[in-house]
């Protein structure tokens, strides 16, 4: 206890962490409850900043050699999370799945790209509708004015306009917004950060990888393009300040997928579906927190509408996991298919402690497609 009396509270929470979501989380008694067709001034605005192929390989993280300053800001100043998962190993079924609250596979998006979409089941919406309907600005772009639109890579035929622009700027003024900003770094091909560059004989090659000198070449132009995302992110981040909106904008900041290598994107291995997960939100969440609850990016969708004040429709898969009435995974889910030219079937399941992969075609080799042979060095 006296060790305890003389820490600072962050230090505190840096130390020890945080057993439940709901500990992160204060004031959701005050905020602005709402339902469809409603709107209230003040609501919070919320931004998701998305990253393309990462797991959480940054410096907040524990990744020494990787320099991510604005990216350890923002988790010094709300949540880290440290057992986030998404729900595919591939972009279009795990977009598919957080933007709309469903499991790609319960939607018919599991299978990757595929080329003759349908529409989403007659209940189903995309996310945005429901924002909208509470009278939010929806927009999707790179987090500047001047933004053309950004990824969806959703796996389903869209009718309509699914966001109302490219960035928050196009809002009405005092409008609410729920802006989803797309950057495509770490995914391959990887980019030279000349600034800050890593020496390749400084990185800690994980064990099933040949330690030789193109795998090192590889990990650090990786990590190099995650260093040119965390510049892009501090841009986004310091946007919301210069225009007074960081205090009442909830920030979520994860990835699609996991990294871009071996047993990484494509493969339910952790490096496929582990994910990094920061949330920020001035005097509701608790900076410099660290959770380690099991969370799964299909509660993205359902969490954000409660925070808002938007009751989640019945039929979202996700689960709330901030605030008053927060509920705890006990384990999470996730898919592979098909993810180029040869039909697949992959399932997992994950508790703290344990993962199953339950492989239902293991008389095919487990690595297909131009992909990997073109791009993957290793």
């Amino acid at each position: 206890m006296s060790i305890v009396r003389h820490l600072t509270r962050r230090d505190f929470l840096k130390t020890i962490g945080l057993s439940t979501a709901a500990l992160v989380f204060s004031g959701c008694e005050n905020a602005t409850k709402l339902s469809a067709g409603k709107t209230a001034k003040g609501r919070p605005n919320v931004l998701w900043i998305i990253a393309d192929d990462l797991c959480p390989d940054l410096g907040c993280y524990g990744t020494a050699f990787v320099k991510t300053p604005n990216i350890d800001r923002l988790a010094s100043e709300g949540a880290r999370f440290t057992n986030a998962y998404s729900t595919g190993t591939v972009c279009s079924p795990s977009r598919s799945a957080f933007n709309t609250g469903m499991y790609a596979t319960s939607i018919g998006c599991h299978q990757h790209r595929t080329r003759n979409k349908k529409p989403l089941p007659g209940n189903v919406k995309v996310i945005t509708e429901y924002f909208r309907s509470a009278g939010y600005f929806t927009s999707n772009g790179n987090g500047t004015p001047e933004s053309k639109p950004g990824k969806t890579d959703f796996n389903f035929k869209v009718s309509g306009q699914v966001f109302d622009g490219t960035d928050w700027s196009q809002r009405e003024p005092g409008q609410p917004f729920f802006a989803e900003v797309q950057f495509h770094e770490p995914h391959r091909t990887f980019q030279r950060d000349c600034q800050k560059p890593i020496n390749p004989d400084s990185i800690k090659i994980l064990p099933y990888y040949p330690d030789h000198p193109v795998t090192r070449r590889d990990w650090a132009d990786y990590h190099e393009t995650i260093q040119i995302l965390d510049m892009k992110v501090g841009k986004v981040l310091k946007r919301l300040e210069d225009e007074g909106l960081a205090d009442n904008t909830i920030v979520f900041f994860f990835s699609d997928q996991g990294r871009p290598h071996l047993r990484g994107k494509q493969w339910l291995y952790e490096g496929g579906i582990h994910i990094p997960l920061i949330i920020r939100w001035s005097g509701h969440i608790k900076p410099a927190a660290v959770v380690n609850d099991l969370v799964s990016a299909i509660d993205f969708a359902p969490t954000c509408l409660k925070l808002v004040g938007v009751e989640p429709p019945g039929h979202m898969q996700g689960q709330v996991f901030l605030g008053a009435n927060a509920k705890k995974r006990e384990c999470i889910f996730a898919q592979r298919d098909r993810v180029h030219t040869k039909a697949d079937r992959v399932r997992c399941i994950r508790t703290k402690r344990f993962k199953y992969i339950c492989n239902f075609i293991p008389d095919q080799p487990y690595t297909d497609g131009y992909y990997k042979e073109f791009q993957y060095p290793v």
